[in-house]
C-alpha cells in the first residue's frame, strides 16, 4: 500500500463530524517485555522479520516489547473505519511500516462481512492479532510456527459468512492481495523485502462456546529475489559445468523470482471445565530451492484458577536438508568454495529443525494487564536454527539446547 492510499483511508477518521449514529473509538495495547537466553551459538529473535538478537547474558526490553493504537469510525449500522499502529522494534520505522491495519468495512447484513485496504493477513490462526500479547495465554506466539513469518497484513480485501446450523457457527473467508514481508537470515544484517503478488487465501471454521477448528491455505508468488540470492544466480552462471556440473541446476532452482508457495494450517482448542487445550498444525511448500516443505506445529494445554493461568506447550519444526555436502566443497577449486558456503546459507534459510518445551504462568491482576512469566528449552538441531540469529564468530549452524526466560507485561487501553 503506498502512502498516499494510506493517508486516504485516515483522512476520514480527522473531517467526519461526530453524530449519534457516527462514533469514534480509540484503544490500544502494548508488551513490556523481557528476555534472557543462555545459548553460546544463537540469539533469539520473536520472528525472521527482526534484525537484532538476544545473546546469552544480555537481558534485553525491546525483543518483544510491541505498543499498539487503533482507531474505529463507525460511519452507521454498515460501513467503519478502522487504522492501527503498531511499533515493534522495526528497523526502519515510516507511516507505511507502522500501519498494520487501514481499511473500510461494509457488514451489509449479520452474515456479511467485506472489508477492504489494508487488512490482517490470515495466514495461520493468530497471525492476524501476533502482536496484542493479552490475546492469548503464552508470552509469545510459539516461535515452531510464528517465527518464520513476519507478515503481518496485506492490501486487498476480504469477504466472510457466518451462519449459525445450530449451537454450531460455520465460517467462511476468502481474502486476496499483495504484501511486502521483511526478511533478514541468520547470519546477515542486511534487512531485505520480498513482494508477495497474487495472494489467494480461504479459511474455513466451526466453532460453539468451548471450541472451535479451522483451517487456513493460502498461495502467493514472490515477485522478486533478495539480493543475495541475485549474488549467488549471477556467479554461479558464469562458472563452466566441466568445473561444477550442479552450478546451472542451482542458479536456475534457487531464485525465488516468478516461484509460488502455499501455505496450509489446521487449528483447534477445546475448554473442558478449568482446562483449555488448543494447537495447530502447518505446512509451508514451494517450487523453489529455498521453499522445501517445512512442517511445523504446536500443542498447548493451559489451566485455569482465578485471575491465573498455568500453561505448558510444545512446539516442532521439521524441513528436508538440502545442502553441498563437504565432500562436494572440497572437490571445487578453493576460489569457488566461499560461493559453495554462500549457497549452502541460503539453502539454510527455510530448514528449521528444532524442538521446544515451555511452561509459564499469567496473572491477569486488572481487567486490562496481565503479567507474564515463561521459562523455554529448545533443542536445536544441527543446520536447523534458522529462525535464531547466529553469533558472528560462529561457522555453520550447530546443534544447541538454549534455555530462555520470558518476563512481560501486556496491557490493552
Amino acid at each position: 500500500m503506498t502512502r498516499h492510499s494510506l493517508i486516504a483511508l485516515i483522512l476520514p477518521f480527522l473531517g467526519l463530524p461526530l453524530s449519534a449514529e457516527d462514533s469514534l473509538r480509540i484503544s490500544g495495547f502494548g508488551t513490556l517485555g523481557g528476555v534472557y537466553v543462555d545459548s553460546k551459538y544463537y540469539g533469539y529473535r520473536k520472528d525472521v522479520s527482526y534484525k537484532d538478537g538476544v545473546f546469552d547474558g544480555e537481558f534485553d526490553l525491546k525483543a518483544n516489547s510491541v505498543l499498539g493504537i487503533q482507531f474505529d469510525y463507525q460511519l452507521n449500522s454498515e460501513w467503519d473505519l478502522s487504522y492501527q499502529a503498531v511499533y515493534r522494534g522495526q528497523h526502519d520505522l515510516t507511516l507505511d511500516s507502522a500501519s498494520n491495519l487501514a481499511f473500510i468495512r461494509y457488514k451489509p447484513s449479520a452474515n456479511w462481512t467485506v472489508r477492504t485496504g489494508r487488512i490482517g493477513f490470515d495466514l495461520f490462526q493468530l497471525t492476524e492479532y501476533r502482536d496484542i500479547g493479552f490475546a492469548y495465554p503464552w508470552a509469545k506466539t510459539p516461535s515452531e510456527v510464528y517465527g518464520i513469518i513476519g507478515t503481518r497484513s496485506l492490501d486487498g480485501f476480504d469477504a466472510s459468512f457466518t451462519h449459525p446450523i445450530g449451537e454450531t457457527t460455520f465460517n467462511l473467508k476468502f481474502s486476496a492481495g499483495k504484501s511486502d514481508t521483511v526478511t533478514v537470515g541468520y547470519e546477515t544484517q542486511e534487512v531485505e523485502t520480498i513482494t508477495l503478488n497474487d495472494i489467494y487465501n480461504i479459511t474455513l471454521g466451526l466453532e460453539t462456546f468451548d471450541w472451535y477448528i479451522k483451517a487456513k491455505h493460502t498461495e502467493v508468488e514472490f515477485d522478486n529475489n533478495i539480493e543475495l540470492l541475485d549474488q549467488l544466480i549471477g556467479a554461479l552462471n558464469t562458472i563452466p559445468s566441466i568445473v561444477w556440473p550442479d552450478a546451472e541446476t542451482l542458479a536456475n532452482g534457487i531464485g525465488l523470482e516468478g516461484t509460488s508457495a502455499k501455505y496450509s494450517s489446521l487449528s483447534a482448542s477445546y475448554t473442558f471445565g478449568n482446562f483449555v487445550a488448543s494447537g495447530e498444525l502447518s505446512k509451508i511448500s514451494g517450487k523453489s530451492l529455498l521453499v522445501r516443505d517445512l512442517n511445523n506445529g504446536y500443542i498447548s494445554t493451559s489451566y485455569l484458577l482465578n485471575d491465573h493461568t498455568l500453561y505448558m506447550t510444545f512446539g516442532k519444526t521439521s524441513a528436508d536438508e538440502y545442502q553441498l555436502g563437504t565432500n562436494v566443497i572440497i572437490t571445487l577449486p578453493p576460489d569457488l568454495q566461499p560461493l559453495a558456503f554462500g549457497v549452502n546459507t541460503a539453502l539454510s534459510f527455510l530448514s528449521s529443525n528444532q524442538r521446544s518445551y515451555s511452561v509459564g504462568w499469567r496473572w491477569n491482576f486488572d481487567e486490562q494487564m496481565a503479567f507474564k512469566l515463561q521459562w523455554e528449552r529448545t533443542k536445536i538441531e544441527e543446520n536447523g536454527g534458522t529462525l535464531w540469529r547466529r553469533k558472528d564468530n560462529v561457522i555453520g549452524l550447530p546443534e544447541d539446547t538454549v534455555n530462555a526466560l520470558f518476563i512481560n507485561l501486556d496491557f490493552i487501553f
